[in-house]
């Protein structure tokens, strides 16, 4: 199906723009996605971790379909094999939008983080994370209808009339941040209340790669900073919260997302099983800014966890106009090593 003229007409403008200022590709579950937010995440793993994630973003017939998967693996240099000494990560992202799939982000991400511990038992540290990514945005022309090619009997089946545009960018961005962490919980002598704690800044786009879509622009990807917080701690021996909160600057563009988890931890076992594993259920609701709410439920057990989300868009501006929603899936599964322990560090690793 072609898309209509309207839809083309603001494409069009978009392409033709001296300055590209779109902003980054967001999860609203982005303690997920603790590569993407922050390279230095992959050092806080300690086993190794697969996780996908899978977003639909303003439902109907334009829509932004966002997939993502990461790989985290820790590395053990020294003696104390219960420490990683840091972690490499592997990552990759589509994101494909409009109404013929006419416009497709690909990007591929290799991380490596560095742990620097600060106290003798390993309870708190700092991640030191480097970054490099390759992004290629590609446009389908031959997919848009454009308001030089309509004629008295419909559109004509000539060329995309800007000759000097590109159909396809491409960009190395560099990448950098880092983590400290607080788990009194990794030192097995101490008997230290399960209180965790964590916080991050990142610098995105280092290098300020050029992005131009045409020869005469000279467009690049804008320097970029996060910080993010957070924590958990328990409320009895069987619930946790876990307030957490996410914010992003890129050039003038500004955006945050705050709120907290909710999880109630019970144990079960199975014939096949009978070592009882951790089975949590958890919910948690997050505000995000221009005015929308985030929801999420999801369950997890000592390997695996997945959480579903969905974004409300209560903008004034908004209201009344269809499909302005979002839902994203994740899923997530880690190996343990031999005798690793049997939880990881924080609700985002």
């Amino acid at each position: 199906m072609q898309c209509s003229w309207i839809h083309s007409i603001l494409i069009g403008f978009l392409l033709v723009s001296s300055e590209i200022s779109a902003q980054e590709i967001r999860f609203s579950q982005y303690l997920a996605t603790p590569a993407y937010i922050n390279p230095a995440g992959v050092g806080a793993t300690l086993n190794p971790v697969l996780r996908i994630n899978s977003r639909l973003q303003q439902f109907g017939t334009v829509s932004f379909r966002t997939g993502y998967a990461s790989l985290a693996l820790p590395i053990f240099l020294t003696d104390a094999k219960e420490l990683p000494t840091g972690g490499f990560g592997l990552s990759v992202l589509q994101d494909i939008a409009g109404e013929s799939n006419e416009w497709r982000t690909t990007m591929v991400q290799l991380s490596a983080a560095y742990n620097i511990y600060l106290n003798r038992q390993g309870t708190q540290w700092l991640s030191l994370g480097l970054q490099t990514g390759y992004r290629q945005i590609r446009v389908d022309y031959s997919q848009l209808h454009w308001p030089s090619q309509l004629r008295y009997n419909g559109f004509s089946g000539n060329r995309f009339p800007l000759e000097s545009a590109e159909n396809q960018v491409n960009a190395v961005s560099v990448n950098s941040g880092v983590f400290w962490s607080y788990d009194p919980t990794r030192n097995p002598l101490a008997e230290a209340k399960p209180l965790r704690l964590y916080a991050g800044f990142s610098v995105q786009n280092i290098n300020e790669p050029a992005f131009d879509y045409f020869s005469t622009s000279e467009d690049a990807l804008r320097l970029g900073y996060s910080v993010l917080a957070g924590a958990e701690f328990w409320l009895n021996q069987q619930w946790t919260l876990s307030p957490n909160a996410l914010n992003l600057w890129y050039g003038e563009w500004f955006a945050f997302q705050a709120g907290t988890l909710v999880t109630y931890h019970t144990q079960y076992s199975t014939p096949t099983n009978p070592i009882p594993s951790a089975l949590r259920l958890t919910a948690g609701t997050w505000y995000r800014d221009e005015g929308a709410l985030v929801f999420l439920v999801g369950m997890g057990g000592r390997k695996w966890q997945a959480a579903l989300s969905y974004d409300a868009n209560l903008a004034t501006s908004r209201r009344g106009i269809a499909n302005q929603y979002a839902m994203e899936l994740s899923l997530q599964y880690q190996w343990f090593r031999s005798n690793a322990p049997k939880s990881q560090s924080t609700p985002l690793y």
